[in-house]
């Protein structure tokens, strides 16, 4: 069964600018990539790779409305090197949530550690991002190859929104098809504290962890096409 669909982004996007403002398909703030993904003919799925593929090359598609300051979600993703579990992470570095439940959400930056004592490195030689404390304990790792393969081709898209009559509308008219994710960029960007990681987790009654996914979180949509070793504007 294909689970990914085959997309000529450079007929369809086209297309959906040509349809002006459109009612998003779901409210908030995931509102605008669902429609868009939608009106691609992009089935929602919960699995961790791309989301479609345009001449065979996998892709991931990220949306952004124009004029918004909060960080994109680039992808989010769990550390396949681990010294310890969500759980005993939350123990060492956690704190007592608004809800009272043993949490543990910081955003993590390079070279500097947050409130619980938590920091990013980086190791140019092997390609990868550890989390890091003051003592150089380093409890999850990242490696570029896993990122690669979410982030290997990219179709990024701003969009203009209103609101009318209670709903909002948006109105995809600016894309680009950026190829050959550069991971030396990537850590760049990293070592520059312009790419966060944001921990999202907390500990159930059962004694078990929710996490609802660390997320790698830019601001800069420039710098973000900059990791990418072409750039092809689509509209």
């Amino acid at each position: 069964m294909k689970i990914f669909p085959e997309v000529d982004i450079m007929k369809q996007v086209p297309k959906i600018k040509k349809m002006g403002y459109v009612q998003t398909m779901r409210e908030h703030d995931t509102g605008i990539g669902f429609t868009f993904e939608s009106l691609m003919g992009i089935k929602e799925n919960n699995l961790k790779n791309h989301d479609f593929t345009y001449n065979g090359e996998e892709v991931e598609c990220k949306t952004r409305r124009r004029g918004t300051s909060a960080n994109l979600t680039m992808f989010t993703k769990e550390p396949p090197i681990r010294d310890i579990k969500d759980v005993e992470l939350m123990k060492k570095y956690g704190y007592t949530d608004q809800k009272g439940r043993l949490g543990l959400k910081p955003d993590c930056v390079y070279g500097q550690f947050n409130p619980q004592n938590l920091s990013l490195s980086t190791d140019e030689k092997n390609e990868t991002i550890s989390l890091i404390d003051s003592d150089g304990y380093k409890p999850w790792t990242w490696t570029c190859d896993d990122v690669s393969k979410k982030m290997r081709n990219l179709l990024l898209v701003f969009a203009d929104s209103k609101k009318e009559n209670g709903s909002e509308y948006f109105f995809y008219d600016e894309a680009y098809y950026l190829k050959d994710f550069d991971r030396s960029k990537f850590l760049g960007l990293i070592k520059n504290k312009k790419i966060v990681v944001n921990l999202r987790m907390h500990q159930k009654d059962n004694g078990t962890s929710r996490n609802h996914g660390t997320a790698f979180r830019i601001s800069s949509m420039d710098e973000l096409m900059d990791c990418y070793g072409a750039k092809i504007q689509i509209i």
